[in-house]
């Protein structure tokens, strides 16, 4: 793998790195120069992480003819990562404390070295390990002369990535067409560079990008890639960059990356064909057609369906929409599919409507006929559209009654009890429940509240009653027809009370005698609605009545207004003056006649 030449300015003019990993021994031979033996010759690798320790020691072999070795006057070290190609304009080195080792040497030619390799130094290249040489700078004293003469030698080392995983090559998958910023570029800096607030990376420029994509200065890279981009194999993208220092001012230049960009089709629904599907009936599985993206694909977060029915993880539709599918309408259905693209998926959301036919659980029974206190009552509940177990129960009933099954049919039964004469809102509610194939159970119900009367037995003296027996039928948003309330018996002024009205409908007058108003919009429907009278001892007395909501008349289309009203204005006004020139003109006629027959008579006369 090649790389860009890596270049370093200090302030003092020192050359720092340049380019890419090479191997160690042609440059070691160079740049040793054979007189200094370094024991150990190879050093025992290092980890990320991990604390390191190695003793070593110098001798000085096989010196230059008339050089004498008297002692070491100093040692000294520097680090440089193995490049290429090799350095011609000076030597290249690294402080080992941006590696995290201490190198350290005494006059006796004994040293070590130790510390523990910072995090990133083992994959500099994204590699899984990093080899580095330890340069050893030698001082001595030479013996024929008063002088110090330095030579040196060269050692590698080897520091492994704290994880045996190489570091991602591959960038963020980009969906063709789609806005993308992909910033998680693995940009080499550590440990070649430590890395101030001050100090800015710049993307000096980038090949192999598909169309519509961009590298930006800060490093990421921004856009949309073009329609036609997609493909099956990666881009292989190049990029150039180097970080700027503030203070002092230098420009570190790094090896340049080579990565691999997907870009994949957008993810699709296709034409799925999704037959009619009735509740109750179990479903034909039908697989959801997805292009785009990387198969396989991966189906959930699903919601919306019926209870009955399911997407598989492989998306497959299947089940048996459950009893009470009709009456819900159109189900909006939502999932997420997230395909295979390396290194990162891709997910989308999609939906569609469902729609299931059935019957509708309807309760037809309208109207209870009346019972009386202490007599046997018995009646019927006529429900339609059952498909499968039903219960009934109901609220408001007077003691005494119930509902229940009797002989394989649903009905109210009992007797009243004395003393519960009256008006009473019977509140039923039918309870349907499918037993689904997961084995879990889901039901809906159906409500409708009845107007039930209870006549008294006759033992009741009084006499009180309430004498209305229906209401006029109401319209949402129209004034409904001012109905008075009446009673006879007991004792005046009568004062009533109704509960049950609709929204929009209220008593009012004097004693609340009389309903009004206008119903609510939302409010069309059956109403079991219970007027109740009070007289001036106390005594009460109350009816159930029906009230029917229609809903409003939708409002007819309109054509542009000023041309119909000016229309409609001269229509009748043509209206009016033909009626008036038709009633001059029979007037007219008559006093013709009558002066006809005057004149004849007249001349008779004569």
């Amino acid at each position: 793998m090649a790389y860009s030449t890596i270049r370093s300015w200090f302030a003092t003019g020192m050359l720092l790195i340049v380019a890419v990993l090479f191997a160690f021994p042609a440059w070691a031979q160079q740049q040793g120069d054979g007189h200094i033996q370094v024991t150990p010759g190879r050093l025992p690798n290092a980890r990320e992480g991990k604390n390191y320790f190695e003793a070593l020691s110098f001798n000085v072999v096989d010196l230059p003819e008339g050089v004498t070795f008297e002692g070491f006057a100093k040692i000294a070290f520097s680090f440089s990562v193995v490049v290429d190609p090799l350095p011609t304009d000076g030597d290249v080195g690294i402080d080992p404390s941006l590696i995290g080792l201490v190198c350290a040497a005494d006059a006796n030619g004994m040293g070590s070295i130790s510390g523990k390799p910072r995090d990133g130094t083992g994959s500099v290249f994204g590699q899984g390990s990093t080899t580095y040489i330890l340069f050893v700078h030698v001082k001595y004293f030479q013996s024929d002369k008063n002088d110090q003469v330095y030579l040196s030698a060269v050692i590698e080392l080897v520091i492994e990535a704290a994880t045996t995983s190489a570091t991602s090559s591959s960038l963020d998958a980009a969906v063709e067409g789609e806005s993308a910023t992909i910033s998680d570029i693995p940009y080499v800096i550590v440990p070649l560079k430590v890395l101030t607030s001050a100090d800015k990376l710049v993307a000096d420029g980038a090949s192999g990008l598909p169309k519509g994509l961009t590298l930006n200065s800060d490093g990421t890279i921004s856009g949309a890639p073009e329609p036609g981009s997609a493909q099956s194999l990666p881009y292989e993208v190049k990029i150039w960059y180097h970080v700027v220092q503030d203070s002092p001012y230098s420009y570190w230049y790094f090896p340049s990356l080579t990565l691999s960009l997907y870009v994949v089709a957008p993810i699709g629904l296709g034409s799925a064909d999704v037959p009619q599907i009735s509740e109750g009936v179990s479903y034909d599985p039908i697989a959801l057609e997805i292009n785009g993206g990387t198969a396989p694909y991966t189906f959930d977060k699903v919601t919306g369906l019926p209870p009955g029915m399911s997407i598989s993880a492989e998306g497959v539709l299947s089940g048996t929409p459950f009893c009470g599918a009709a009456e819900h309408g159109a189900y909006n259905v939502t999932f997420e599919v997230t395909d295979s693209t390396n290194p990162n998926s891709i997910s989308k959301a999609f939906e569609f409507t469902l729609h299931v036919s059935g019957p509708m659980l309807v309760i037809d029974t309208a109207l209870l006929p009346n019972a009386i206190e202490g007599v046997s009552y018995d009646t019927p509940l006529e429900i339609s559209g059952v498909i499968a177990s039903i219960s009934i129960s109901a609220t408001g009933l007077p003691a005494g009654l119930h509902v229940a099954k009797l002989d394989g049919r649903w009905g109210i039964f009992g007797t009243p009890q004395l003393g519960t004469s009256g008006g009473y809102a019977a509140a039923v509610t039918v309870t349907e429940t499918s037993k689904l194939e997961s084995g879990a159970s889901a039901s809906h119900t159906v409500t409708k509240t009845l107007p039930l009367n209870v006549e008294g037995s006759g033992s009741d003296t009084n006499g009180l009653k309430v004498l209305n027996n229906f209401l006029p039928v109401a319209q949402v948003g129209e004034k409904y027809t001012p109905t008075l309330l009446r009673a006879s018996g007991g004792s005046e002024p009568y004062v009533f009370s109704a509960s049950g009205l609709p929204e929009g409908l209220t008593l009012s007058g004097t004693g609340a005698s009389i309903i009004t108003g206008k119903p609510d919009d939302e409010s069309a429907g059956d109403y079991a609605v219970i007027i109740a009278v009070s007289d001036s001892s106390g005594t009460t007395a109350s009816v159930a009545l029906a009230l029917n909501v229609a809903p409003a008349i939708s409002d007819p289309i309109d054509s542009p207004g000023p041309s119909l009203t000016g229309i409609g204005g001269q229509l009748m006004g043509s209206a009016a003056s033909s009626c008036s020139l038709d009633a001059l003109s029979a007037n007219a006629w008559w006093l013709f006649v009558l002066a006809l027959v005057f004149a004849f008579a007249r001349r008779r006369a004569c």
